[in-house]
């Protein structure tokens, strides 16, 4: 898996969808993940406009890890 060295596993967008299509693969991934689905794109673009947003005025040098939980168990 290539975009494994990237670590892109579980978000949903074209480049993805081959994975994604495959029933047995995508369902493994769902179950390593605590949230339970794939990300999409929106959530990480979500991420990026709270950090250019005046609510982050006060976050500095903060690693933001959108991965639905996967790295909190």
């Amino acid at each position: 898996m290539k975009l494994a060295e990237h670590k892109i596993l579980d978000l949903k967008t074209p480049m993805t969808a081959p994975i994604y299509e495959d029933k047995e693969v995508r369902e493994g991934i769902n179950a390593l993940t605590p949230w339970g689905e794939w990300g999409l794109a929106e959530d990480v673009a979500k991420c990026a406009v709270f950090l250019a947003s005046d609510d982050a005025a006060y976050v500095t040098g903060l690693p933001m890890t959108i991965d639905g939980g996967y790295t909190a168990q």
